[in-house]
């Protein structure tokens, strides 16, 4: 079985009555797979994964960030023209 006929599901050509058109259709939209080939994959090697290490890193970043912040925002708002304000929050 070649790799084109065992992952892409034909669906084309499709002739639709004159006026309407399919919006969705399964045969085309959908990439049939079998769950044996995802159970090959770990979990941890998904982009989304996120180890406690990870989990960490983003918990003591946001932590720097809402203590850095505030006073950024006061120099920002208490030094500069609205122009240079309006510059730097873009």
């Amino acid at each position: 079985m070649s790799l084109q006929s065992r992952f892409f599901v034909p669906s084309y050509p499709q002739k639709f009555p004159p006026g309407e058109r399919l919006l969705f259709n399964p045969e085309f939209w959908e990439v049939q797979l079998d769950p044996a080939d995802l159970e090959r994959y770990p979990a941890a090697s998904a982009i989304w994964h996120e180890d406690d290490e990870d989990q960490l890193l983003r918990d003591r970043d946001r932590e720097r960030t809402e203590f850095l912040f505030p006073p950024v925002l006061d120099l920002i708002s208490g030094n500069l023209t609205e122009r240079q304000r309006e510059a730097v929050m873009l």
